[in-house]
């Protein structure tokens, strides 16, 4: 008699029966890596902007500002920094930080994806052509992503002299 190929109803269920096992223990685990990766990612978005703004205002001699932007080209005015962000020179003198008439919109930053909070005690932070905030002191940014055990936090930190560091 030939032996057959192929497998038993007791083998397949076995088999279906870890692959179960192993996707429910692999599922949380790659979400809260998928979250931690989003939230270091959109940390160095806003890094990025932090720092471009102070190498402009070096670079040009001239104030740069960034602040909170719903749409792309205005400041919000408020503390909500998840819906985006405009890095401009700030240099017109009326309304600092915020954007008038005549002051060049260097850089975009768009809302957060990932559907998390970034907050400060802040509207704007505005870099003076020296390269040093014109804060009295540290500014932080609070960023949250997720909620429960999926929850991921990361801070950024600009100092009064201008230097910004992410943890």
């Amino acid at each position: 008699m030939k032996p057959t190929n192929g497998f038993t109803l007791i083998e397949l269920m076995f088999t279906l029966a870890l692959a179960a096992i192993v996707v429910t223990l692999a599922v949380p685990g790659m979400r809260n890596f998928i979250h931690s990766n989003q939230a270091t990612s959109d940390a160095n978005a806003l890094v990025g902007a932090l720092n471009s703004a102070r190498s402009e205002a070096v670079k040009r001699g001239i104030p740069v500002a960034v602040c909170a932007s719903s749409d792309g080209s205005t400041c919000t005015g408020n503390n909500n920094w998840a819906v985006g962000w405009i890095v401009f020179t700030d240099n017109t003198g009326a309304n600092k930080g915020s954007r008038d008439a005549g002051e060049t919109l260097l850089r975009v930053g768009d809302a957060l994806a990932s559907g998390g909070t970034i907050n400060a005690g802040v509207n704007h932070i505005r870099y003076l052509s020296s390269g040093l905030t014109d804060s009295a002191g540290n500014v932080t940014f609070n960023l949250v992503l997720g909620s429960g055990s999926d929850k991921q936090t990361r801070t950024v930190t600009v100092t009064a002299t201008g230097r910004v560091s992410a943890g």
